[in-house]
């Protein structure tokens, strides 16, 4: 199996002085992230990888990610709305008194059906 790390050169500035460092990597977002983890308060500025390509030496620039941090803001609190009817609603049959049977049965559709007055047609 082919080695999938290769070497990439971060160039990165600290306290005011620009440095290169190589990094053994899978690609240049990962020699990055060594980076910045190994410097956190780098400034990224570039990252290089050199190479043969159809024998001829080749240099490819990488350009750097963002490492802008996001501040987060106040924590949003949600606002819970109650209505009045939600007091009587349970979603365990045994506590309620009633059930569908009870409620047709005391419907006046119900009465009506079972008399015979609504025709169905």
């Amino acid at each position: 199996m082919k080695n999938p790390f290769f070497t990439y050169y971060v160039e990165f500035g600290l306290n005011g002085k620009s440095r290169i460092k190589p990094y053994r990597a899978i690609n240049p977002g990962h020699a990055y992230q060594k980076c910045h983890r190994e410097y956190p308060g780098a400034r990224l500025i570039d990252c290089l990888r050199q190479g043969v390509h159809n024998g001829e030496h080749a240099v490819t620039h990488y350009p750097p990610p963002s490492t802008v941090a996001v501040v987060p803001g106040p924590e949003v609190t949600a606002e819970q709305t109650t209505f009045d009817f939600a007091d009587q609603l349970s979603f365990k049959p045994k506590e309620t008194g009633w059930s569908w049977d009870t409620l047709a049965a005391s419907s006046e559709s119900f009465q009506k059906l079972k008399i015979g007055e609504i025709k169905h047609g």
